[in-house]
Parts: C-alpha cells; sequence; structure tokens
C-alpha cells in the first residue's frame, strides 16, 4: 500500500510540482533576506500552475482522440481512467492556482507570459491535424528547458535585480534542465518512434546522447561561472551529481531514477540554495 501510494506521488506529479515551487522560493531568497508572504504564495503558486500543466499535457498529449470525442459527448466515462483520476482533484489545485494569482505583484505574473504560452501550446495540436509543438524534430527538449529556465530566473528581473545576472542563471539553468531530460528522451524513444516524433536520442544514438548531456551540463557550469551567478556553488554541485547520474543511464532504468533522481536534482539545487545562503 505504501509503495503505491509513494509510486503514485512521483507518477502523477506531485513530486516535480513540489520541486518547481522550491526551486522558485529558494532563488527568491537569492532577492529578499526573508522568506515573507509572497514569496510562499509565489511557491504555492509554481506548485499548482506545475501540477495543472503536466496534467493537461497527458490529458491532451497522450489522449487527444478520446478527448476530442469527450468534447463531442461529454460523458465522464469516455475519458481514459488515468486521466479521470488525475481531473478529479484539479478543481482544487485550480482554485488554489487563482486565489494566488491575484495575490502576487502583477509584474511578476506579466514576465511569465512567454513560458506560459509555450507551456500551455506545448500539447496541443495547433501546427495542423494532430500536429503539436512538442512533435516538431528535436524542439521537444529545448521547449522544456527553455520553460523551466524562465520561470525560475526571468521574473526577478522584473524588480530591478539586473544586476544579479539573471541571463547567466537563465542559460546555465537552460543547459542543466536539457542535460537531466535528455534520460526522459532516451526511454521515451520507442514511444517517440511510433508517434514519428524525431528526438535527439532518436537521431543521435545513446552515446552521443549521453554526451550531449554531459556537455551541456559543463556549458551550464560554466555560464553560471562567468555570468558570476548568485548561485554558483549550488549550480556546480548539483550539475555534478546530474552528470554522475546521466552517466549512469541505462534502458533498464527503473522509474524512481526519472522522477526521483533526475527531477530530484532540482530539488537539491534548492536546497543548497537555502544552505548557502
Amino acid at each position: 500500500m505504501l509503495s503505491k501510494l509513494i509510486k503514485s506521488f512521483f507518477q502523477n506529479d506531485y513530486f516535480i510540482s513540489m520541486c518547481s515551487g522550491a526551486w522558485l522560493m529558494a532563488t527568491a531568497s537569492l532577492f529578499t533576506p526573508e522568506i515573507d508572504e509572497v514569496v510562499l504564495l509565489l511557491g504555492l503558486l509554481y506548485f499548482c500552475s506545475t501540477l495543472i500543466i503536466y496534467n493537461f499535457d497527458r490529458l491532451f498529449g497522450d489522449n487527444w482522440n478520446e478527448l476530442k470525442q469527450f468534447i463531442k459527448t461529454p460523458k465522464w466515462k469516455l475519458l481514459p481512467q488515468k486521466a479521470r483520476a488525475n481531473l478529479r482533484f484539479q478543481p482544487l489545485f485550480l482554485a488554489l492556482l487563482f486565489w494566488a494569482l491575484f495575490q502576487v505583484p502583477k509584474s511578476f505574473i506579466l514576465s511569465l507570459i512567454p513560458a506560459f504560452l509555450v507551456a500551455f501550446f506545448y500539447a496541443i495540436p495547433v501546427l495542423g491535424v494532430n500536429k503539436r509543438p512538442r512533435d516538431v524534430p528535436f524542439l521537444k527538449i529545448f521547449l522544456i528547458a527553455f520553460v523551466w529556465s524562465w520561470i525560475t530566473t526571468m521574473p526577478f528581473g522584473e524588480f530591478g535585480n539586473w544586476e544579479t545576472n539573471c541571463w547567466s542563471m537563465f542559460g546555465s539553468r537552460f543547459c542543466f534542465i536539457f542535460a537531466i531530460t535528455v534520460p526522459f528522451d532516451l526511454r521515451d524513444t520507442d514511444f517517440d518512434q511510433s508517434q514519428n516524433t524525431k528526438t535527439l536520442a532518436h537521431i543521435l544514438g545513446t552515446k552521443w546522447a549521453v554526451g550531449i548531456s554531459i556537455l551541456s551540463l559543463i556549458c551550464g557550469m560554466g555560464l553560471n561561472y562567468l555570468g558570476k551567478a548568485p548561485d554558483h556553488i549550488a549550480h556546480v554541485f548539483t550539475s555534478l551529481v546530474a552528470l554522475v547520474i546521466v552517466v549512469f543511464w541505462n534502458k533498464n532504468r527503473p522509474y524512481y531514477y526519472y522522477l526521483f533522481f533526475l527531477d530530484g536534482c532540482i530539488l537539491l539545487h534548492a536546497i543548497l540554495i537555502w544552505f548557502l545562503n
């Protein structure tokens, strides 16, 4: 029973959502001396929005044909069982999301619009019949890296904190997220191939994909150092941990390799920022 609950916690995106909120709050601590009410609200906002977007992606991305049928004939039983399970709790998180939206500075929310648009349209077939942005060759991993790096760095420029080199943090985190997403691409190679989605892992093969992931981590550490980003020590240490995890990838890794160890690097980065700051 406990093992099922733990597995559900990871596979239903609660852990990655917690990582999102924690990373945002930790980054905020670099600019504000104390964790005040606004920072806590931002953490809640990121947790709820990540959970909703990830479930939104699963519903639209993996079950698009079933969803179209549901729209034509809105019957609960027409939705896949997994989609029904995820949707049961969405009204609660959606309500918390809207409540938090009206509590935080408007300039912060406006700065999130580019990333929100990418995340929202990521899984919707807006490029033609059943053609989604994530289906464009090689684009999926770059979209994921863009959204994560943008939402955890660029909004802080709205508070006049450009002297802390938000751009260097954006670049280094882009490389970091890109690198830890490569093993997910390797895991999903067969599925992506069945969907005619070309990814780096599909075209280059395992060794080259792992090599690009390692190179991306090294580039991220370099950008972070040269840009004098305020999270330098935390970023370097976390990148080295991620590098070891990536090196030991193989196709037989269980779910927790991806959803705990790889995604957990984000949480580790947040914890180190708090500890060192």
